[in-house]
This record gives structure tokens, sequence and C-alpha cells, in this order.
């Protein structure tokens, strides 16, 4: 009966598309669960601007390879920090969407409209990291001239 729920409750996983993989060891009372974690680098990935309405198009840059090599630099040596404060709800102004070479999503961040970075991935804590806040005013500042022409 244990083993019939437990293989539901997979199923459900899997249909619903939660991204929990559970290894059950029938060793006596030994149960262990694993959470599967990407540890490739990053391939690709791009930030977009949010618009007030479908009808204006905003930045909408994919990350060239320079720039995704900077992106792994600091995903490798963990150097973006976390700072205090929190998104406030309708403060988005860009998402960055970051993924391995299988299409998985490793890293995802908020940037409000005065530049400050914030981690999708954890209710939206304020980081802190110099290169990457460069690298985005530089994108940022290169599209708003375009739009000038």
């Amino acid at each position: 009966m244990r083993k019939r729920i437990i293989s539901i409750l997979l199923f459900a996983c899997v249909v619903t598309g939660i991204g929990v993989v559970q290894i059950m060891h029938s060793k006596g009372s030994e149960k262990q669960t694993e959470q599967t974690v990407t540890n490739q680098p990053i391939a690709f990935g791009s930030v977009y601007e949010i618009t007030e309405n479908n009808f204006v198009k905003g930045l909408d840059h994919d990350f060239t390879q320079e720039e995704l090599e900077i992106w792994n630099e600091v995903y490798q040596d963990g150097s973006v920090q976390e700072e205090q404060g929190y998104l406030l709800d309708g403060a988005q102004k860009y998402m960055i969407h970051l993924y391995d070479a299988d299409g998985n999503e490793v890293l995802e961040y908020v940037l409000d409209g005065n530049g400050q970075l914030y981690d999708g991935k954890k209710n939206g804590q304020a980081v802190r990291n110099e290169t990457i806040k460069n690298m985005l005013e530089k994108i940022i500042s290169k599209n708003n001239r375009r739009k000038l022409k």
C-alpha cells in the first residue's frame, strides 16, 4: 500500500512538472531523499525589460559569449553578496534568466528602476555584484542610445 501511494505521488510530480527527484532506499528504516541540482555552466540567457503594456517594446537582449563568461565567473566563485532588503511588488524593471546547455534555468535575477539587483529565486533578496551591475548598466545604456536614434 505504501509503495502504491509513493508511486502515485511520484507520478503526480511528473505530471505537474515538479523538478524534484526522490530516491528511496528500502534497507530497513533508512530512507534518503536527494534533489537534483545543476552544476553545469551557464550556456545562454537574456535580459528583458518589463513594459507597461505589450505595445511598447523594451529591451530584449541575449547575452553574448563574453557576457556569459562574466556570468559564469561570478556563478562559479559565488561573489554575489546578499544585502538587506527585498524586491517590492511592482518594482521590477528588468528580468534576467540564465540557463545551462540543457535549457534548465540556473539563475534568475530582477533589476529594479534604481539599478538594484534582486535574486529571483530567493524571494527577491537584494544582492550585489559590481561586475554584473556594470555589465547590465552598459547593456541598458546601449539599448537606450539605440532608442534615441
